[in-house]
């Protein structure tokens, strides 16, 4: 995923990759918690967007370059 505008934006060939994929190398990949959901009762606790979203505000609270300690923000 690449760039913020509002929305999730994605891009699956981000700048400096190569655009032309490996013959080996899958077409897609698709994440999917369903079988963790379904054998281990498990469920995601924020969605997508609003961990990308918790992170982009994390990182525009946070000076540049500054190192986080853990629980100290």
């Amino acid at each position: 995923m690449i760039g913020f505008k509002g929305k999730i934006l994605y891009n699956s060939y981000p700048p400096g990759y190569p655009q032309r994929p490996k013959s080996q190398d899958p077409q897609y990949l698709v994440l999917d918690s369903s079988k963790i959901s379904r054998e281990l009762g498990w469920r995601p606790s924020h969605t997508l967007k609003q961990g990308l979203k918790s992170t982009v505000d994390l990182w525009r609270r946070v000076p540049s370059g500054k190192v986080l300690q853990p629980n100290l923000v």
